[in-house]
């Protein structure tokens, strides 16, 4: 019946073409392609059997480091437990910084603020200055008109409004604020806080003259704690004002 293997002894004996033994039932497990016929491996060289043996183990190393390097590709994957981790731990991070930010945006809400110079008169001193609340810094400018430095000034105090609105920053004639002020001793700028002074600085000389910047104010208000400067190292007014000195000499 055909597809069917007839019942043959295994153990029958049969010599094959090449004059190698084998039985009836291993030949007809070869022809259906059930066995593979390895019977011809003994045919081969001693160096053709080397080679193979050698060809196999180049096969088997290659497919173990793939296989290594799949092993350790899975271990870098993070996996659902370790992505859910950092998810919680982003938004934990996430949650305390909106909290930070609306504690500051409360604060500052809670607080005067100012963004402008404000122009002053000699009655309104003790109001705006020596009254103007618990914590708040105040900065003073006594100018005098015609007078460069004062100018210079004026333009420096205003980039400071804007940036620190919590600082209180007014200007007022000098002999308006005290009678016989020497113009010679202008600009002036005067700190205070809690209604008290806390610092003078008379003339532009102490933030490099007429060479004076934003910064060179910003960094001298820091170190009275009036504000918090970004500012990583002072801006060398100093240097610069001596550098400007010894060109004048030549």
């Amino acid at each position: 019946m055909d597809g069917v293997l007839p019942v043959i002894d295994a153990g029958t004996h049969l010599r094959r073409e090449d004059g190698k033994i084998s039985t009836e039932w291993h030949d007809i497990l070869v022809k259906k392609g059930i066995w593979r016929d390895d019977s011809h491996d003994d045919d081969r060289t001693p160096e053709e059997r080397a080679n193979a043996a050698q060809a196999k183990e180049s096969e088997a190393a290659r497919q173990a480091r793939l296989d290594r390097r799949d092993e350790e590709d899975e271990e870098e994957q993070p996996g659902e437990d370790d992505e859910f981790c950092q998810d919680e731990t982003e938004r934990e991070i996430l949650a305390r910084l909106r909290e930070i930010r609306m504690r500051d945006l409360k604060d500052f809400s809670g607080k005067a603020h100012f963004g402008d110079v404000i122009q002053i008169s000699r009655p309104e001193w003790t109001a705006q200055i020596n009254n103007a609340g618990e914590g708040i810094f105040v900065l003073v400018h006594l100018y005098a008109d015609g007078i460069l430095e004062c100018d210079l000034m004026d333009q420096c105090l205003r980039v400071l409004a804007r940036k620190f609105p919590l600082l209180k920053i007014v200007r007022i004639p000098a002999r308006a604020a005290s009678e016989g002020f020497p113009d010679s001793r202008c600009p002036t700028l005067l700190l205070y806080s809690n209604g008290a002074k806390i610092k003078e600085w008379v003339t532009a000389r102490p933030f490099g003259g007429q060479n004076m910047t934003a910064d060179d104010l910003e960094w001298a208000l820091a170190e009275q704690k009036a504000v918090q400067t970004d500012l990583e190292e002072a801006p060398h007014a100093v240097e610069r004002m001596e550098g400007e000195f010894q060109t004048r000499l030549r």
